[in-house]
């Protein structure tokens, strides 16, 4: 602010104040090595978006400091400030200040490897011990601030000349551009694990308790509902483990509703299968009974889910958990509700 006459009269002094206004609004870019402008890779409008109240004609506000967080944050920037140039010429009862945003924009890519020994590999030997995994992230994909991140980890078979594939890849932006502030995520994961936790192998007969004295185990697991050339059959190898691969893929989308709440919707795809250790499909587990609740080589599954949450702050911090969400195969509904509280001793 800026005092433009002070007046006094019968012991009485009067200030004028001047409230300053913005002026012009300019986003720099700059360069995080070197602390100079340069060209940014984000397109001006999707930073612009993000300062309601840094506008042409808007008075100085404390929430420019809220627009510049919610800039950092949502946009993944490094970092964010306002430079102020107020202006030289300006005409009595008209106090403009120009703004300057100062827009520093994080590395835009990057890729990483690594490798590890897993603890069940090293009971079963070999090189099935061995994990090596790659990732790759980009960030500001296409100058609008939304981030792709890609995952591949690799693990070798001692049985099988192919190798366990595991990928994971997300798309995420933070504001698709509505009113609402709605954000939404797109993914594909494919995971594999070993069953052997749940499908147990009894290596002799005696080993099974009065409980299971109608069924008869096979030792090793082998399939023989494939029909015959697969290659359990072909070879006369049992094989000797269960193990599941899942392929999920979705899309979900959240938004604030209102003061602490918080609602999304999503939808989600599967599909599991269940193999051998020879990349075989195994339907049914060493007494016969299906691995598949179809019968079919592979589940398949779709579920939509809506949930509400409310997030209280301050002295009434608590958390409550509205959802719903139903599945097309399994043919359910479900309405759960959570509420977590924080008790102050």
């Amino acid at each position: 602010m800026e005092w433009y006459g002070v007046e006094v009269s019968d012991g009485i002094l009067e200030l004028g104040i001047e409230e300053p206004r913005i002026g012009d609004v300019e986003i720099r870019f700059i360069d995080r090595k070197t602390g100079e402008p340069s060209a940014g890779a984000t397109r001006p409008e999707y930073v612009a978006r993000h300062l309601k109240n840094v506008k042409p004609g808007k008075a100085l506000h404390g929430r420019m400091l809220d627009d510049l967080n919610d800039l950092i944050n949502t946009a993944g920037l490094e970092n964010a400030n306002i430079t102020w140039n107020p202006r030289r010429d300006r005409k009595p009862g008209s106090f403009l200040v120009d703004a300057v945003v100062n827009v520093t924009e994080k590395t835009s890519a990057g890729f990483s490897g690594g490798g590890g020994i897993s603890a069940k590999g090293l009971q079963e030997g070999g090189l099935s011990a061995l994990i090596a995994n790659a990732d790759y992230f980009r960030r500001n994909l296409f100058g609008r601030c939304q981030t792709l991140t890609a995952r591949v980890e690799v693990s070798p078979n001692n049985l099988s000349s192919k190798p366990e594939i595991d990928v994971k890849i997300q798309h995420s932006d933070p504001w698709i551009g509505d009113a609402g502030r709605t954000s939404r995520r797109i993914f594909l994961d494919s995971d594999s694990s070993a069953l052997d936790p749940v499908y147990a192998v009894a290596e002799r007969d005696d080993a099974l308790g009065d409980d299971d004295a109608g069924l008869t185990p096979r030792g090793d697991i082998t399939d023989t509902n494939l029909g015959a050339g697969t290659a359990a059959e072909a070879l006369g190898t049992p094989t000797k483990g269960v193990f599941v691969k899942r392929v999920s893929s979705g899309v979900e989308y959240r938004r604030p509703l209102a003061a602490c709440w918080t609602g999304s919707v999503s939808a989600t795809y599967q599909r599991a299968s269940t193999h051998d250790d020879l990349k075989q499909p195994l339907l049914h587990d060493q007494y016969g009974a299906p691995l598949t609740f179809s019968g079919l080589a592979h589940d398949t599954t779709c579920n939509i889910l809506m949930r509400f949450v409310y997030e209280g702050r301050g002295k009434d911090e608590a958390q409550l958990v509205v959802s719903a969400d139903c599945d097309d195969y399994f043919a359910y509904t479900r309405h759960p509700a959570k509420d977590l509280s924080l008790i102050h001793i």
